[in-house]
C-alpha cells in the first residue's frame, strides 16, 4: 500500500452517496457533541439533557452551520456561544425578542404579529384574507394557526 493512504476497511467509498452522506453526519454530529459536552451543562439550569448550542447574542451570530469549519475558525464562532437546555434556549430567545424578524415566505414577522394572525383566525376571518393582509401565502397562515409555525409564541 503506498504511503499515506489509509486501508480500504477504514475509507470511505465516495461511490456510494448514502454511506458517505452517513458519515459525514455522524462525523458532524460527533463534533458537536464533543463541544456540548465540553462546554456544558446548562448555563441557565445546569441540566445535561436536550443541550443546544445558543448565541450569547443573536447579532453576534454568523451562522450556526459551524461543525464542518477547520478548527481555528470554527473556535472563532463558537466563542459567541454557550450551551443551554432546549427549554432555556426557547425562553431566552423569546425573552430577548431573538425570533422576531424571522422570515416565512419572504415576510418578516414579528411574534405580535403571530399572535395577531391567530386572534383573526380564531375570530373567524378566512386565512386568505389574513395572507392577503400579511402578503403571504394562505398555507403559511394556516401552518401558523396550526402552530406548525412559530411554536415558541404563546398566546391566542
Amino acid at each position: 500500500m503506498a504511503p499515506g493512504f489509509k486501508s480500504q476497511s477504514h475509507r470511505v467509498s465516495y461511490r456510494d452517496k448514502r454511506k458517505q452522506l452517513n458519515y459525514q453526519n455522524r462525523w458532524t454530529q460527533q463534533r458537536r457533541l464533543n463541544w456540548i459536552q465540553e462546554n456544558g451543562p446548562c448555563i441557565d439550569c445546569g441540566s445535561w439533557l436536550n443541550l443546544e448550542v445558543d448565541h450569547k447574542t443573536s447579532s453576534s451570530k454568523v451562522t450556526h452551520r459551524v461543525w464542518t469549519w477547520a478548527l481555528p475558525r470554527r473556535l472563532v464562532e463558537l466563542e459567541k456561544c454557550v450551551v443551554r437546555c432546549h427549554d432555556c434556549h426557547v425562553v431566552k430567545t423569546t425573552t430577548f425578542h431573538e425570533w422576531d424578524g424571522i422570515g416565512h415566505d419572504r415576510v418578516q414577522l414579528a411574534a405580535r404579529d403571530v399572535l395577531v394572525i391567530r386572534f383573526l383566525a380564531a375570530d373567524g376571518l378566512r386565512h386568505k384574507a389574513i395572507a392577503r393582509i400579511y402578503g403571504m401565502d394562505r398555507s403559511s397562515v394556516s401552518a401558523i394557526c396550526r402552530n406548525e409555525r412559530w411554536k415558541h409564541v404563546k398566546g391566542v
